[in-house]
């Protein structure tokens, strides 16, 4: 699917955060996957926030956990200070351990 970054950043917009996966369409996650697929090949900081908020209750049948993906590709600086304001201001860490987990002590690729 070819999409632009303005367009994936205002569909991440849109989704803050993404619905429980039992309210979720099959439609609406392929979206959300396409958009990870594009930042993993185009990274970009300010998409960073977005992600982080995006995670809806469970786990996105799986896909919120391949957000790793485009967080490997980013300066860490980056990713971890944003990481540091989300968590601070929510509890939504919950939603995705293994983010949290990973974003918290430091990527080892």
């Amino acid at each position: 699917m070819n999409m632009t970054k303005k367009e994936a950043l205002a569909f991440l917009a849109l989704n803050q955060p993404m619905p429980n996966d039992y309210d979720i369409t099959q439609e609406l996650i392929n979206k959300y996957n396409n958009v990870r697929l594009y930042f993993s090949a185009n990274p970009a900081e300010e998409a960073i926030p977005l992600f982080l908020q995006s995670f809806g209750e469970g786990d996105g049948f799986g896909v919120y956990q391949l957000v790793e993906d485009f967080l490997y590709k980013c300066d860490k600086k980056h990713y971890s200070f944003k990481y540091r304001q989300h968590t601070g201001k929510s509890s939504d860490n919950k939603k995705c351990p293994m983010l949290v987990y990973i974003i918290g002590n430091g990527f080892s690729r």
